[in-house]
């Protein structure tokens, strides 16, 4: 099972997000999670845009270790979740919508599609005016999708055209 714990480190007098990949236990856990780690690195490596989190750098051994920016402001759901009873500025809406489609047509130009975009996965910046898309684990390349069977994220967040390869 591909699981990591998420802490903050200090890199070149910058608080950085450092991610660390649980290998697993049996050769074939290790060789999947193993696959999935150079492939997020590959593309968070690949791809750079003000709505990315921005790659710092990664490690494979001893441990498997993925280093971005820090996002402070929390996730676009715990955002909405708190704003509930205010209701979300129209203006503020229409800012992440276009934050976050312009970080999808980034990972298109260069043929990658994310398959797990979810309010968990949009990071808010610390000022709350902007977001950015995290989570590369599940991403693939365009000529990769019609192998998306068993890693495609989580359903409800998925596109139709995936879902029709799943069933």
């Amino acid at each position: 099972m591909f699981v990591y714990v998420l802490m903050c480190l200090i890199y070149k007098n910058k608080i950085v997000a450092i991610k660390l990949v649980n290998k697993g236990d049996t050769p074939d856990e290790i060789a999947k999670t193993e696959g999935r780690f150079v492939r997020e690195v590959a593309m968070l490596s690949k791809v750079q845009h003000k709505n990315l989190v921005k790659f710092i750098g990664a490690c494979k051994d001893p441990v498997m270790v993925i280093v971005t920016e820090l996002l402070t402001g929390g996730s676009l759901r715990k955002y909405l979740v708190n704003m509930r009873s205010n209701g979300l500025d129209t203006h503020v809406a229409i800012g992440f919508a276009l934050d976050i489609a312009c970080a999808v047509e980034c990972l298109h130009s260069h043929r990658i599609i994310h398959t797990y975009l979810k309010p968990e996965n949009l990071l808010l910046t610390a000022d709350h005016k902007s977001l950015k898309l995290v989570d590369f684990g599940l991403a693939r390349e365009e000529s990769l999708t019609k192998m998306m069977i068993a890693e495609t994220g989580t359903y409800r967040w998925m596109a139709p055209e995936v879902i029709s390869y799943c069933g």
